[in-house]
């Protein structure tokens, strides 16, 4: 009955009456509970090797929320249970089908997100990539970008197909879609094939990057500004700060129309510090003003615009780095990229989102405020952000 590093996983959850159930978790038991509004206990599933201990909990006991070892996140479901439907809120399992007169919830997939179509630009490697896994995880339908179409076209390697891949293969559907987004037109294409295609975007996540490679020892993409060549510059702004502006500005009016939906900029934290590059910080300070000022035009529409900082994490660019570095450098505490991923599906899964539009948001800290964490049950240790 358990499945994956990452989810506990039930075979089937059985509720045993018509009434609404008001929240379904895994306890400190580690066992599923279901309960009605009246507080009273309607079913239970065990874990294997877990015996369930119904006495402790009483109709005036709270919601109980517990990691389960060895898969480490289990997320609290809220909402209502109805035959042929779900709610959820920061990850349920499964869907409800009607089964004989029982309702079940056949396990196959965290589903908090099912039904949601997201787009993930530069989603080939790296932290793109796993946002894309971690939102398919969550039952999402995701529309992942990017130039890499074979392993040869980058010699880091990763495909927007495989990615597209591992998104079904963690139970969402994943698309994939060969953008350049330097190429507005491009990306006009792409947004009205989701559309289309889906209906709807529900999350736009601006990732896409562009990383400069030096020509020569004389051009140091992160140095004294006076010596990184201007074409650096301009590439980084153009995919990495206007390329995120483009994305939102086509997405944006079919969220207005919906009247929900989320974009999250992934900045760093180059944007309140110098990180060794001026284009670099001044490009990230920019993907924040960015999600600031759009939140203001948003806001009215009951759409979301926020930034993101993943901490340093163990992308394929830098494993590469550490390589070549002869030990100078380790990646000992750095994050997972699906630690990013969790932390856009917590976000896209709040129903309060809303409230931290426009800010600038570390996933170290949603880490410790959403209980998500690395495979390992660890979580990195939160960040200050003055």
């Amino acid at each position: 009955m358990l499945a994956g590093p990452a989810l506990v996983k039930i075979d089937q959850v059985h509720v045993l009456d018509e009434h609404e159930v008001d929240w379904v978790g895994l306890g400190k038991a580690d066992f599923l509970q279901i309960r009605r509004h009246s507080g009273r206990q309607t079913g239970a599933v065990t874990i294997p090797g877990q015996t369930p201990d119904n006495s402790r909990f009483k109709p005036t006991d709270p919601p109980l929320v517990g990691r389960v070892t060895p898969p480490p996140i289990a997320h609290l479901v809220r909402g209502s249970i109805r035959k042929g439907r779900h709610q959820t809120c920061g990850g349920a399992w499964g869907r409800i089908v009607d089964q004989g007169g029982w309702r079940s919830l056949p396990v196959e997939a965290d589903v908090g997100l099912q039904g949601k179509v997201a787009v993930v630009t530069g989603a080939s490697r790296g932290i793109g990539k796993g946002i894309a896994v971690e939102l398919g995880r969550a039952g999402a339908t995701v529309v992942v970008t990017g130039r890499s179409t074979e392993s040869s076209s980058h010699r880091l390697g990763g495909t927007v197909q495989e990615t597209a891949d591992l998104v079904t293969g963690a139970g969402g559907l994943g698309v994939a879609r060969r953008v350049d987004h330097a190429v507005d037109d491009e990306v006009r294409d792409l947004v009205a094939g989701v559309i289309d295609e889906f209906g709807r975007i529900d999350l736009l996540v601006n990732n896409v990057f562009c990383t400069p490679e030096a020509t020569t020892a004389e051009e140091p993409i992160f140095g004294p500004f006076w010596l990184t060549p201007i074409w650096a510059w301009d590439a980084m702004q153009e995919v990495g700060l206007r390329s995120h502006f483009v994305a939102s500005w086509f997405v944006a009016p079919h969220m207005v129309a919906a009247g929900s939906g989320l974009i999250v900029n992934i900045s760093s934290l180059g944007a309140r510090e110098y990180y060794g590059s001026v284009a670099y910080s001044v490009g990230k300070t920019g993907v924040d003003r960015l999600a600031q000022t759009m939140a203001i035009d948003l806001l009215e529409h009951h759409v979301a615009a926020l930034s993101l900082y993943p901490g340093t994490v163990r992308t394929e660019r830098m494993l590469e780095a550490v390589r070549l570095s002869d030990g100078a450098y380790n990646l000992d505490d750095a994050e997972s990229p699906a630690l990013t991923g969790r932390a856009v599906v917590a976000l896209a899964t709040d129903p309060n989102v809303i409230a931290r539009t426009g800010q600038a948001l570390a996933v170290a800290n949603l880490a410790h405020e959403y209980g998500f964490t690395e495979d390992d049950g660890s979580q990195p240790p939160p960040i200050e952000l003055t």
